[in-house]
C-alpha cells in the first residue's frame, strides 16, 4: 500500500504511513494519483525556475563585489543568501521528484 500523502510505500497492514505518519486509506483511483502527478510535476518545474534564479542571482552577487569593491560586504551576503535560497529550492525539488516517482510506481 501507497501513502496518499507522501507516496511512501507500506506494508498492506498498516495504518500508518512509516515514512510520514499519515494515516493510511484506501487506495487512490488512478485519476486521482495522475492528479498529482501533474501536481507534483508542476512544483518541480516551478522550483527548479526558482533554483535556477537563486543561482544566477548569487553568481551576479559574487561578480559585482569583485568589480565594486565599495559594495563587497553586501554583494557578499546576498550572494550566501541567494545560495542559501537555492540549496532550499533544490531540497523542495527533490521531496516533490521522489512523491512523483513514487505515484508513478502506484500506477504500475
Amino acid at each position: 500500500m501507497y501513502c496518499s500523502k507522501c507516496g511512501a510505500q507500506n506494508t498492506d497492514d498498516s495504518q500508518f504511513c512509516n515514512k510520514c505518519g499519515a494515516e493510511l486509506t484506501a487506495t487512490l483511483s488512478n485519476d486521482a494519483i495522475k492528479v498529482q502527478i501533474e501536481e507534483a510535476r508542476h512544483l518541480i518545474e516551478q522550483n527548479g525556475r526558482v533554483f535556477a534564479a537563486c543561482v544566477i542571482g548569487s553568481a551576479l552577487f559574487a561578480l559585482i563585489a569583485v568589480w565594486i569593491p565599495e559594495v563587497e560586504i553586501m554583494c557578499i551576503i546576498f550572494a550566501i543568501l541567494t545560495a542559501i535560497a537555492a540549496i532550499w529550492k533544490w531540497q523542495v525539488t527533490a521531496k516533490y521528484s521522489t512523491k512523483k516517482a513514487n505515484l508513478i510506481k502506484m500506477l504500475k
